[in-house]
């Protein structure tokens, strides 16, 4: 259980860093709303994550 745990912690680091570095230069533009949120930080931002994952998991599969 511990494992898995683990493989997860990368995955759920890079959404969360991609979200944040993506609201603070919409912040720094001035074009931040709860619309631009949910279309161009957020969705983007789980298909990133989502990209990486699979990524990750064939290079750790490869790596062993």
């Amino acid at each position: 259980m511990l494992n898995n745990k683990n493989k997860i912690l990368p995955i759920l680091g890079v959404f969360i860093g991609y979200v944040i570095v993506e609201v603070i230069k919409t912040y720094m533009n001035g074009s931040l709303s709860g619309d631009m949120f949910l279309e161009d930080i957020l969705v983007p931002g789980l298909f990133f994550a989502g990209g990486f994952a699979i990524f990750y998991f064939i290079l750790l599969r490869y790596v062993k």
